[in-house]
């Protein structure tokens, strides 16, 4: 009989616990949870922002490189071009 009594279970502390439970979650959920999950939208958000950035900057540098490659290949066929007009022509005027 004695160990019966260990394990029974009043019911007042019972619902003072219960409720000190349900107390703590609200507390720990406003004060803990909402203040962090803001930071972590702010961060979010900032992240997704700087993605962006970095895809603008990615396309800009890629119409530049694509820009200079167009201008060296447009420099290097003008090169060739002139090194076979100065082959044909006669590097001194002959003399009469």
């Amino acid at each position: 009989m004695e160990s019966q009594q260990l394990v029974t279970i009043i019911p007042w502390t019972f619902i003072a616990q219960i409720l000190n439970l349900f107390i703590q979650v609200y507390l720990i959920k406003r004060f803990l949870f909402k203040p962090i999950n803001e930071v972590l939208k702010k961060r979010q958000e900032a992240a997704d922002k700087d993605i962006q950035e970095a895809k603008k900057a990615k396309e800009a540098a890629e119409a530049v490189k694509t820009e200079y490659e167009t201008s060296m290949s447009d420099a290097r066929g003008e090169a060739t071009v002139s090194s076979r007009m100065r082959r044909r022509m006669p590097t001194s005027v002959p003399r009469n």
